[in-house]
Formats: structure tokens, sequence, C-alpha cells
């Protein structure tokens, strides 16, 4: 009966995600229909309160440089400006992304984030790279405001953006849709649903998280399905493992569907908590299979291995990962062709389900099969992407990986023919 009506949930959860799917990608798509381009930033006018010098237009205000009361300086120019604008990935987003949680609601409505690219970043990279971080920064995130620096080639690269986004809005024509919140109870109460039949000791922590530590209820949601696809559904069988962390991921991505997450107003908390816990659980199950009295140099090498993956992957996994031009290329490449990039670990995961195990070293192939799990799981925590764009990159990651098997299977096949 129990097993009956979780198949029950399961299916009733998929109708929901389904429904949401459509309903959010209504209001993504009026989210990015719409761009503009403001003066370039030494043409706009600039203005000083109290210590804090920022930019003005159009009663809107600028924000670019550090602050050294950020949160007293959004309060005095919240109070004179009809709009403000973050410049993403300044000095003073980076004092934003820490108080950001803490700034008035009634402040935070007036915010919006602007994409700006340095004179010494036009400098390094080609036109191609340029244009495609734009279009990303509009169709990814939700941003609608684009600011150049006086550059010889700031000109050709705008006209090249409209040649692919179409003409620019007036800033005055620029406005948020935002949508309504009964997605985010549904979820909520779902979750609830999913949590008591398999896990119910997470319930109550769950419930408490979300209504007193709202920011860290999505990380902990996500770490808890985890370990159930894991541990309770499959951790070999892609035919589940990836309905599963698809549904579940969306449903997490439903509970926390409001302006302050879609528009990166709002942090989500415990992400590297997310990423690193199923992994962990599963490195101390085998751990303990170890004998460190009979170590060979081959399973010292394999630990260091481990170990220095890990930290790779969690460097990755960060906002300010390491990229190099090349592979940056590759990205921008891969996203021009495919809508959406696959994630490359999900992608080298794949082929852990694909590839039979080495005896004594299913350490390896569990912990990369793991990484499928809190990888497509972790995709939907990122609110302020659109679902469809996580949808279309979890599949893609796949399909690509079965056809370079099938591929691989053909070469094989045809050798072994010879």
């Amino acid at each position: 009966m129990n097993k009956k009506f979780k198949r029950y949930v399961f299916i009733f959860t998929s109708f929901i995600v389904s429904w949401f799917v459509i309903y959010s990608t209504y209001f993504d798509m009026k989210n990015i229909s719409k761009y503009t381009f403001l003066p370039n930033l030494n043409e706009l006018k600039q203005i000083t309160i109290e210590d804090y010098n920022f930019y003005e237009f159009k009663n809107t205000a600028i924000l670019k440089n550090a602050s050294k009361n950020p949160i007293k300086t959004l309060e005095k120019i919240s109070n004179s400006f009809q709009k403000i604008l973050i410049i993403e990935f300044s000095d003073f987003d980076k004092q934003f992304t820490n108080i950001k949680d803490d700034i008035k609601k009634t402040n935070l409505d007036k915010i919006n984030y602007s994409h700006f690219i340095k004179y010494d970043e036009i400098e390094k990279y080609d036109d191609g790279i340029i244009i495609q971080r734009f279009i990303r920064a509009l169709k990814e995130r939700k941003i609608n405001y684009f600011i150049f620096p006086n550059h010889p080639r700031t000109e050709t690269i705008k006209k090249e953006l409209i040649s692919k986004l179409g003409e620019p809005s007036n800033i005055t024509s620029i406005k948020t849709y935002t949508p309504n919140k009964y997605f985010k109870f549904l979820s909520f109460g779902t979750i609830i649903i999913i949590m008591s039949l398999y896990l119910p000791l997470s319930t109550p922590i769950y419930i408490i998280l979300y209504i007193f530590f709202h920011n860290w209820s999505f990380a902990f949601a996500g770490i808890i399905f985890s370990i159930i696809i894991y541990y309770k559904i499959s951790n070999k069988n892609l035919i589940k493992i990836l309905p599963y962390s698809v549904v579940w991921g969306i449903l997490i991505y439903m509970s926390g569907y409001d302006p302050y997450f879609i528009f990166k107003l709002n942090n989500i908390r415990g992400i590297k908590l997310l990423l690193l816990t199923l992994p962990f659980l599963i490195f101390i199950k085998n751990i303990k299979n170890i004998s460190f009295d009979k170590l060979k140099k081959s399973d010292i090498i394999l630990l260091l291995l481990i170990f220095f993956s890990g930290i790779i992957y969690l460097l990755r996994s960060s906002n300010f990962g390491f990229v190099m031009n090349t592979e940056r290329k590759i990205r921008d490449f891969l996203e021009k062709t495919l809508i959406a990039r696959p994630r490359t670990k999900e992608f080298i995961s794949y082929f852990f389900f694909f590839a039979p195990s080495i005896k004594g070293r299913e350490i390896v192939w569990e912990l990369s099969r793991s990484l499928l799990i809190v990888s497509v799981i972790d995709t939907f925590l990122h609110i302020h992407t659109p679902v469809y764009l996580g949808i279309i990159r979890t599949f893609n990651g796949f399909f690509i990986s079965v056809l370079i098997l099938t591929i691989f299977n053909a070469l094989n096949q045809a050798k072994k023919k010879i």
C-alpha cells in the first residue's frame, strides 16, 4: 500500500511540476522580452550622497563602487530614487550579496541588476565571447540593463547584440513581471508529504527551516531528496534516477518561486552542503571497508585522486570558478548550439552508469554516480535561471552521453569485424 501511495504521490508531483513549468516559462519569456542600453559609463551623471559616489540616469541610481556602510547607503539612495541598479560582479555587488537578506523589502522592490563589461575585459575577449556574455545575462539571469565603457569596439558590439536580440527598449518601458505565490505553498506541502513518506525525521526540520530560516530550506530539501533517491529509489538505474532528480529538483525550485529569488535579490544558502553531503556519506561508508594496515600504493594514489578531485569539484561549482579562454569558447559554442550547455560533472557522471565498475574500485563509481543526483538537483536551486533551461541542460547532458556511447560502441563493433 505504501509503495503504491508513493507512486501516486510521484505522479501527482509530476503533474503539478509540469503545470508549473508551463506557468513559469510564460513569466520568464515576458521578463526577458526587453532590454535596454544605458549611456556608456563615463557619460553617466555622477552623484555623491554622504561620501558615496554613484551614477544616475533618468531617476535611476546605478551603484558600482564599494560603500563603507552598504545598508545605510541603500536606505539613503532608496529614499531619493525611483529605481536602483546594481552593476553585476562590481565591488558593491559583492557587498550586496552579503547583506541582501537583511535589506528591507521596500528597498529590495526598487532594486534590479545591470550587466557591465570593463574596458580591460573588452581588450581581453573577442566580440563573440562578449556578445554571448550579455545574451546569457538577459536569458539566464533576467538582467535587462546593459552598460558599456567607452571603447573603440563598443558600438560594433552593440550593433551585433541588436542583430541577436532585436531593437533595445527605452529604460522606462522595462518592467518586471512577478508570479502568483500559490505554487510556493503547493510545493511546500508536497515536499512535506514526500519527506514524511521516505524520511519522516527530516520533516519537522524542514518545516522549521522553511518558516524561520527560509534561505536554508532549499539546500536542506535538496540534501534529503538526494539521499532518498540514492538510497531508496536507485543508485544505478538512470530510468529512475533522472526523473526523480528532475521532478523533485523543480519542486524545490517551486518552493522559492517569488520575485526576490527570481531576480537574485535573496540568497540561497547551503549549496556547498548539498554538493558535498551525499558524496561524503558514500565516502564514509566505503572508507570503513578499507584496511589501512594493508594499504597498497594504488590505494593511496586512489585516495589522493579522490581528494584532489573533490577540491576541483568544489572550485568548479563556485560562482567564481576558474575557466580558461578556450573552455569559455567551447561553452559559448555549446550554448549557441544546444540552447543550454550540459554541466561537465553530469556529462562525466553518465559514463559511470554505462561502464561496469572495476573490482576494488567501486567507490569511484559510487561517488561519480552520486554527482549526477546532486548536480541535477543543484541545477534547480538556481531560481534566478528559467526552469526550462535547467530541464534542457539536464537532458542535453543525457542525450549527448548516450550519443557518444552509441558512436563508441559502433566503432568498437566495426573494429572487431576488421
